[in-house]
């Protein structure tokens, strides 16, 4: 018999793969390093014997030139190739396009203009909310206005709408 499948709420089923994870990392980082150098001699050594085996060697070249030798496979790898050269081209000339706005001055002019507009708005804006954060922590403010909203409460015309 198979296991039984537990069901579980999407937060639950996050929390569990969250866990998992956590779990296979403390696994990972509580192997020590002659495990480590086991796994990676393991591996070495299919890589090796990959290489050397000539005949699965020239089995996988064999099969990827039939596969550039397809009609469309090699139609497909040259739209590609000419999609990434000209992807590459139109960058360049972008590229280039913005280092000549960067040089020409009146633009550069404006450009810190904008940006120093900008920095004194956030500057105002700032000097601003602080002025708001200070007259809201202040108690007779907040007495004023505690009164105002409670006289707009129990007005009769507010409460009717």
């Amino acid at each position: 018999m198979g296991r039984r499948r537990i069901v579980r709420t999407p937060s639950e089923e996050r929390e569990y793969k969250l866990r998992r994870k956590e779990m296979r990392r403390a696994r990972i980082r509580a192997r020590t390093d002659e495990q480590r150098a086991i796994e990676r001699a393991k591996h070495a050594e299919l890589q090796r014997r990959r290489r050397q085996d000539a005949a699965l060697r020239e089995r996988e070249a064999a099969e990827r030139r039939k596969r550039r030798e397809d009609p469309e496979v090699r139609q497909l790898e040259a739209e590609a190739q000419r999609a990434r050269r000209e992807d590459a081209a139109l960058r360049r000339r972008e590229a280039e396009a913005r280092r000549k706005r960067r040089q020409d001055p009146a633009l550069r002019q404006m450009e810190a203009e904008a940006r120093r507009a900008r920095r004194e708005d956030e500057a105002v804006r700032a000097r601003e909310a602080e002025a708001r954060r200070e007259r809201r922590q202040d108690p007779v403010t907040r007495q004023l206005e505690a009164a105002k909203h409670r006289a707009r409460r129990e007005d009769p015309v507010v409460r009717e709408l």
